[in-house]
């Protein structure tokens, strides 16, 4: 049974972490779902556990008018996957 106290919206957008900690990097990811308590996303390489991160994600892809939010969080969990 889903225990989660606020709803989660199922949305694939582009993600870029920009800064893990104080250390700035450039990590490419997808969000998955997306509440207004968290986000879940996937990325290739794995940013630090516990710690502060600053990430963008694309809403708008026009290059005209991009729409971009701007987030900063803590990662609390993380889920390996098997290639």
């Amino acid at each position: 049974m889903e225990q989660r106290r606020t709803r989660r919206f199922k949305l694939q957008l582009p993600l870029s972490v920009v800064r893990s900690g104080v250390e700035r990097i450039t990590l490419a990811g997808r969000t998955q779902n997306i509440s207004s308590t968290g986000v879940l996303f996937t990325t290739e390489n794995e940013p630090s556990v516990a710690g502060a991160i600053e990430y963008v994600i694309a809403l708008s892809q026009d290059d005209k008018h991009p729409v971009n939010l701007r987030c900063v969080g803590k990662i609390v969990r993380l889920e390996r996957t098997a290639n």
